[in-house]
């Protein structure tokens, strides 16, 4: 079985929601002729779905990858202390 799930902020306070975006068990690939690509397209979408009801989680999931982005786009300074 597979789960994607999604983390959502409520408010600004410290409020947060897990959220199932999909879930699919072994016969829904059963069939495919790739399995693991067809797994790999319903987990990738489920990112894109959040990034769709929530914009901010483009910018979220991204830092990780590019840590001044987040600076870069909102024009604030980065941190002395980021790890690079």
């Amino acid at each position: 079985m597979v789960v994607v799930a999604d983390i959502r902020r409520r408010s600004d306070a410290f409020h947060f929601e897990i959220v199932v975006s999909d879930l699919f068990e072994q016969s829904a690939w059963r069939g495919e002729d790739d399995p693991i690509l067809y797994v790999t397209k319903r987990y990738v979408r489920a990112p894109e779905n959040a990034v769709i009801y929530d914009p901010t989680h483009y910018l979220r999931a991204h830092a990780r990858r590019d840590p001044d982005l987040a600076c870069r786009l909102t024009g604030e300074a980065q941190p002395a202390d980021a790890e690079r």
